[in-house]
């Protein structure tokens, strides 16, 4: 997957893909923490920027790996919104 999306996504100079976000909906959401940590590593070793949608009861794994979080909420005319979350590290 890494290989084919970096061919299509960047140029034969380019260390990374250009246009490197992965979208990730619940992708995790039946991993354990230890491979969790293992697969968000592996895309960003790759260079891909990842956009993880996951339930709450899923943040105590992938939070230690992100560099920003944030929460989805919604309210009762049904319109979203992100808010940052704070006390997320500075580096990963």
């Amino acid at each position: 997957v890494g290989a084919a999306l970096r061919y299509q996504l960047g140029d034969a100079g380019a260390e990374r893909p250009r246009y490197a976000p992965v979208f990730l909906d619940e992708a995790l959401i039946k991993a354990d923490a230890h491979f969790t940590k293992r697969a968000i590593g592996a895309w960003r070793g790759l260079g891909f920027q990842l956009v993880i949608g996951a339930p709450n009861d899923k943040y105590s794994a992938i939070e230690p790996h992100v560099d920003v979080e944030y929460d989805i909420l919604k309210d009762t005319r049904g319109r979203s919104w992100a808010k940052a979350k704070v006390g997320v590290a500075d580096s990963v």
